[in-house]
């Protein structure tokens, strides 16, 4: 994992993040808290990085192996989620980093796993857009870890993310296309 500064770019040098132990490392989802700190999904699992120290804080959270999206919580410095393939139920899990022993909820189980996830960032409500390996796209609430709607999405779903202007947009790659949703909280 590289960390560039993009406020001096006449340094030769780019910090370089790397686990030790011989673990091959496949990232697939990064996410940035609101401070120096990144959390990273991979097939070896969720783990978080102080961008200081340049190495792991917490490496390999636990039940998160084969992770595939992790994202810091726009509200709350405490709070991630992270979804995965092969957690022991494929599912949405929120952690509070205060208490990194265990998720505080999981939610929306996939038999064939969570892929992307996309908080709101906009409005009081803790909202959450996800997109599942059973091509459903997923409207949740992770105050309340629940599933509050759900449609079959076009195609094979790969990312999805909501609009940073307005808490009605958001978008959905698929292998096929990209796909613009308006009216997102109705889906």
């Amino acid at each position: 994992m590289l960390v560039w500064d993009l406020n001096d770019l006449s340094k030769d040098e780019i910090p370089t993040f790397e686990f030790t132990g011989g673990d091959r490392l496949d990232i697939s989802s990064l996410s940035w808290s609101r401070s120096d700190i990144i959390a990273s999904a991979s097939n070896t699992g969720t783990s978080i990085w102080d961008i200081n120290v340049k190495s792991p804080l917490v490496r390999n959270l636990p039940w998160t192996r084969d992770s595939s999206a992790v994202e810091w919580s726009p509200r709350n410095e405490n709070q991630m989620v992270a979804a995965g393939y092969y957690f022991d139920l494929p599912s949405v899990q929120l952690w509070d980093m205060r208490k990194a022993g265990r998720p505080a909820k999981q939610f929306c189980e996939d038999a064939k796993g969570v892929l992307a996830l996309s908080w709101c960032p906009l409005g009081g409500e803790d909202v959450l857009l996800a997109c599942t390996g059973s091509n459903k796209i997923v409207l949740l609430n992770v105050k309340k870890g629940e599933v509050v709607h759900e449609k079959a999405a076009p195609g094979a779903c790969l990312d999805i993310r909501w609009s940073r202007k307005s808490e009605d947009h958001f978008a959905l790659s698929t292998r096929e296309d990209v796909h613009l949703y308006l009216r997102a909280p109705e889906i």
